[in-house]
């Protein structure tokens, strides 16, 4: 047996040699694709976050707008 090269007019060794490079492609897109989604995630997360104080705010509005009306109105 001898050494062969990526030039290797072997069809195993050529197709080999281009599933290795689709392979590292594929792996870079992943990659990629992985900070996409941490990403998005965070904004996502940060969103929930912000709205679920917005609507606690709100339900303190509320909450203080009802006792505003109703203790003077009790009082008198």
């Amino acid at each position: 047996m001898t050494a062969s090269t990526p030039e290797s007019n072997n069809p195993i060794e050529q197709a080999l040699t281009t599933m290795s490079g689709q392979i590292q492609e594929l792996t870079t897109k992943v990659e990629a694709l992985d900070k996409d989604v941490r990403a998005a995630n965070e904004r996502t997360d940060t969103y929930w976050e912000a709205s679920k104080l917005l609507i606690n705010l709100a339900f303190g509005l509320i909450a203080t707008a009802v006792i505003a009306i109703i203790v003077p109105a009790v009082l008198s």
